[in-house]
């Protein structure tokens, strides 16, 4: 991922390993993707003033606005309250939901018809069907790019590492 450009750590030189992932980091990571990728016009896009009505908290010139509303035009964030929150902690579940859409308007073959079977849903003891997100989380699951914890729980409500999303970005990558 950094030999591609999508992550470049911290200016101290570390990746921030253990560190737990802001919204608007993520928002970068799937940008940055989608350049290397060329989806959906990413490495062109210029943000409108409809784009800057989308959220209240993503203003001109701030940190991480282009990506941020490259990612709402697209229909991978949908934010909340008319609040897109990029400085809030990124959850398990969340991330699975963007992942899951980033992969549908990349193409990925199967995303669009994946229904989740009884089986797939006994994976996780945390992710029953109903569940906001049980059908991105589980389509994560199918396709490799989550395994979830070792106590048989995908960890739905838990903060989500940038070591953790490094290594759901890189099977996200190979299935492009």
């Amino acid at each position: 991922l950094a030999a591609q450009g999508i992550t470049n750590g911290y200016s101290d030189g570390r990746f921030g390993y253990g560190d737990h992932l802001n919204r608007q980091d993520m928002a970068i990571f799937l940008y940055r993707l989608a350049t290397v990728h060329g989806v959906a016009g990413a490495a062109s896009f210029t943000p409108s003033d409809a784009d800057y009505q989308r959220f209240s908290d993503v203003k001109r010139g701030s940190y991480g606005a282009k990506e941020i509303l490259w990612l709402a035009r697209n229909g991978i964030s949908q934010g909340s309250n008319g609040r897109f929150k990029g400085n809030d902690k990124l959850t398990r579940q969340d991330m699975a939901v963007f992942l899951y859409r980033y992969a549908l308007l990349a193409g990925v073959p199967g995303v669009g018809s994946y229904a989740p079977s009884d089986a797939e849903y006994a994976r996780f003891s945390d992710v029953k069907r109903g569940t906001f997100a049980s059908k991105e989380i589980l389509w994560c699951a199918k396709v490799g790019i989550t395994r979830g914890n070792a106590n048989g729980t995908f960890g739905y409500g838990d903060k989500l590492t940038r070591s953790a999303m490094a290594a759901f970005l890189y099977r996200l990558d190979k299935l492009i």
